[in-house]
């Protein structure tokens, strides 16, 4: 439809750490810091592990 035109739709995007404070959830806000010891409570997930 638009010859030599690339049209780019990522599902999601990236923010640099350095610009984030706090993590806003339906959970309530979290500081990055705790986002690992959060995700292995509500989900009971062990990252990094199979």
């Amino acid at each position: 439809r638009f010859p030599g035109v690339k049209i780019r739709n990522p599902v999601f995007d990236t923010t640099p750490p350095e610009y984030i404070d706090l993590i806003i959830t339906e959970r309530g806000i979290i500081p990055p810091s705790a986002a690992y010891t959060v995700i292995q409570q509500l989900f009971e997930w062990k990252l990094g592990e199979e």
